[in-house]
């Protein structure tokens, strides 16, 4: 198993997180891990334009650069943490689950997955 796949498989462990996804500067998967089925292609895709958003709305408002964005919906929240050269790492949790806890463990693991995109 690649060491990327393993620091997804350990976001999932974290109770609540339903999906753990690396999508690249285009849009496109790298890298997933899902508890339920799901079309992870149409998720990278949707994720990439919901920080592209994201990206115009803080350059419109004079903001500086986005670092994170989140989503959420009636059973579910995704939160989409970029990293180096536009990527997004990104965690699908179900709803009631401890955001703090997801930020945290995003930030813990974000130096090693941008050390595996280098």
């Amino acid at each position: 198993m690649s060491e990327l796949k393993s620091i997804l498989e350990s976001l999932c462990a974290v109770e609540g997180v339903q999906g753990a996804f690396l999508i690249d500067e285009n849009g496109r998967m790298v890298e997933s891990v899902t508890q339920i089925p799901m079309d992870i292609d149409t998720i990278a895709n949707l994720a990439h334009l919901s920080v592209t958003s994201g990206m115009a709305i803080s350059d419109s408002l004079d903001k500086k650069a986005l670092d994170q964005s989140y989503v959420e919906f009636k059973n579910s929240s995704l939160t989409l943490d970029l990293i180096k050269n536009n990527a997004i790492l990104a965690l699908l949790a179900s709803s009631g689950s401890n955001l703090g806890r997801i930020r945290l463990e995003l930030r813990k693991n974000k130096k090693s997955v941008e050390n595996l995109m280098s």
